[in-house]
């Protein structure tokens, strides 16, 4: 049976994560401080997939910002 190796801060950077719904300055800050951590902390598709879901949440937000 192969187990993953535990990676420091992964678990709370999943968490973490999951809290961000982009209503305020501070997930925009977050979502920076993770896109800039990922590939050191997580796997690299993960990583991927983890910058693309938050590439896309910001555009999200900026087009309902704008539309406010």
């Amino acid at each position: 049976m192969i187990y993953r190796q535990e990676v420091p801060g992964r678990r709370e950077l999943s968490s973490l994560i999951g809290s961000i719904d982009f209503s305020s300055r501070s997930d925009l800050r977050v979502a920076d401080e993770i896109s800039r951590l990922a590939g050191d902390i997580l796997p690299r598709d993960r990583a991927e997939r983890v910058l693309r879901d938050l590439e896309s949440l910001r555009a999200l937000h900026a087009r309902e910002v704008t539309h406010a």
